[in-house]
């Protein structure tokens, strides 16, 4: 899975500082529902945990790369960044008998 957080605008500055002012590792939890028509209805819990943020130079390379050279190179650059984070769903388990619980790194 893959998950790009990417907000250029006139208050991007504003955003990051805001950012930079959060205690790490920074841990949000959510409650996810399907309420679509397609299946059945599903819930369950997300956990997001921020362990660290891009640097400048870092965000500036992802949104070049994207504007200039398209998805298939932001994958591949993507896919090379280190990992800044965890997205997971802790009540999903895995098919092996171990029971490791499903996530996917945030680059």
């Amino acid at each position: 899975m893959l998950l790009v957080f990417l907000a250029p605008s006139a208050s991007t500055r504003l955003r990051a500082q805001a950012a930079a002012d959060l205690v790490l590792p920074l841990r949000l939890t959510a409650f996810a529902v399907n309420m679509s028509n397609i299946g059945p209805g599903a819930a369950g819990v997300v956990e997001v945990r921020i362990t660290q943020w891009s640097s400048e130079a870092e965000r500036k390379r992802v949104i070049e790369t994207m504007m200039d050279k398209g998805q298939d190179a932001l994958l591949k650059l993507l896919q090379d960044l280190p990992a800044k984070g965890r997205l997971r769903l802790p009540n999903k388990t895995g098919p092996d008998p171990t029971q490791l619980r499903l996530g996917w790194d945030i680059r």
